[in-house]
C-alpha cells in the first residue's frame, strides 16, 4: 500500500489508455502516480494536446479528475529530477534515491519489456498484510496523512496513557504537522472502564508538546456504545480517503501481522458523516484538546 508508480508522461496513446490506467490509482486504490518529472502533469498536457480535439478534451477532464482525486503526488525526497534527457533513465536515477519507487510503465513504442498501458495488471486495491509496528503505520498512511487536511482517527481501544498508542499517534502526528497540510487531527475512542480524566490530558498535551500542533489543534472525543457491537475496526481517513486497519493504532512489539486496506469511497462517506458530521447514535462522555 502508499506505492508510488512511475508513469512515462507519454504512456497513453488515447483517452481511453488516459482513463484506463489512472483508474489503477488514487487514495481509493492505495497507490499513486509519482510526478516524475516535477513537470509531469505539463508534459501529459502537452502530450494530450497531441489528441484529435473531442480525445483531447476527454483525456483531459480524466486528468483534471485525478488532480482532484489526489491520485498524483509529488516524490518525497529530494531527486534530481531534470538533469536527464530519457525518461527512464530518469526513472532509474529516482529509484535510486527512493526504493520503494514502483513501475515503470512506459510508452508502448520503447517495446523493452517494461509495462506499459496495455499489459498493465494490478489488483483493484493493494491491500496488505504488515507487521503492527510504528514505522509500517506511518508507511502505509504517508501519503494519506500528507494529502488530506483534516485527519480522522477512529480506534475504539486508543488509550494514550499507554506508550504502545500514543507513539504511533506521535508518529503519524509529526509526518501531517511537517506535510504542511494538516490543520486538524481528531480521535474517537471508546470511553475506557477506568477514565483518568487528568492523565489523558496530560498524555494528549505531551503528545503535542513532543511533535507540535496543527494549526486548529487535536482533538481526542471520548464515547460509550450501549451495544458495544460498532466500534470494532480502525480507521484513519479524511475528504481524500482512508485506510482500514485489522488492529491498531498500537506498536506490537512482537510485529503481529495487521490487515490494512484502502477505504471505499462509499465507506470514507459514511464515516466522515458518522464522526465528523456526529450521525451516529453514540454518547459523547468527554472530549480533551491538544
Amino acid at each position: 500500500m502508499n506505492e508510488h508508480y512511475g508513469v512515462e508522461p507519454n504512456a497513453f496513446e488515447s483517452a481511453s489508455d488516459l482513463h484506463l490506467l489512472l483508474n489503477h490509482f488514487g487514495p481509493y486504490c492505495g497507490r499513486f502516480v509519482a510526478e516524475l518529472p516535477s513537470s509531469w502533469r505539463e508534459q501529459v498536457r502537452r502530450h494530450i494536446e497531441r489528441l484529435p480535439v473531442v480525445e483531447a478534451a476527454r483525456a483531459k477532464r480524466r486528468l483534471q479528475l485525478a488532480e482532484q482525486c489526489r491520485s498524483l503526488v509529488p516524490l518525497t525526497k529530494g531527486v534530481q529530477q531534470e538533469t536527464q534527457d530519457d525518461w527512464l533513465q530518469l526513472f532509474q536515477a529516482a529509484k535510486r534515491q527512493e526504493s520503494e519507487l514502483r513501475g515503470p510503465i512506459v510508452a508502448r513504442s520503447r517495446n523493452d519489456g517494461y509495462q506499459t498501458v496495455e499489459t498493465l495488471d494490478l489488483p483493484l486495491t493493494a491491500e496488505e498484510r504488515i507487521p503492527g509496528t510504528v514505522d509500517q503505520y506511518r508507511r502505509v498512511c504517508a501519503t494519506l496523512v500528507r494529502i488530506n487536511p483534516e485527519l480522522n482517527l477512529v480506534d475504539p481501544y486508543l488509550d494514550l496513557c499507554k506508550e504502545w498508542h500514543a507513539c504511533v499517534v506521535r508518529s503519524l502526528l509529526k509526518l501531517a504537522i511537517s506535510s504542511g497540510n494538516c490543520l486538524f487531527l481528531r480521535m474517537w475512542a471508546l470511553l475506557p472502564k477506568q477514565s483518568n480524566v487528568t492523565a489523558l490530558q496530560a498524555a494528549l498535551d505531551a503528545i503535542v508538546r513532543a511533535v507540535g500542533r496543527p494549526r486548529n489543534g487535536v482533538k481526542l472525543f471520548l464515547l460509550t456504545d450501549g451495544r458495544r457491537d460498532k466500534m470494532h475496526k480502525r480507521y484513519i481517513f479524511g475528504i481524500h480517503g482512508g485506510n482500514e486497519l485489522e488492529y491498531g493504532f498500537q506498536h506490537f512489539r512482537d510485529g503481529r501481522p495487521v490487515w490494512v486496506s484502502p477505504m471505499p469511497k462509499a465507506k470514507v462517506t459514511e464515516m466522515l458523516s458518522c464522526f465528523v458530521y456526529r450521525k451516529n447514535d453514540y454518547v459523547l462522555e468527554d472530549t480533551f484538546t491538544g
